[in-house]
């Protein structure tokens, strides 16, 4: 079985990934990021400190932008 778990690059988040990888089966632990481009750089190098720290790969899933999804879906003018 593969357990998807999301990743915001807080403190809750990587309490979870940590559990789980003491908890579960490696191979089947797929952590991921929502990427929504309005991160400050730390998140990035964190979930960069975590990939290589915990030996695991992050999938990172680009979203259009918070930017582009309040104009588009809620009519919000830049």
């Amino acid at each position: 079985m593969k357990y998807l778990l999301s990743l915001s690059g807080g403190k809750d988040s990587t309490a979870c990934l940590l559990w789980a990888l003491e908890t579960l089966p490696k191979e089947d632990i797929i952590p991921y990021y929502i990427d929504t481009k309005w991160e400050h750089d730390a998140v990035y190098e964190y979930l960069d400190y975590l990939e290589k720290e915990l030996d695991v790969k992050i999938k990172r899933i680009k979203s259009e932008g918070m930017e582009n999804q309040c104009v588009n879906q809620y009519g919000i003018c830049e």
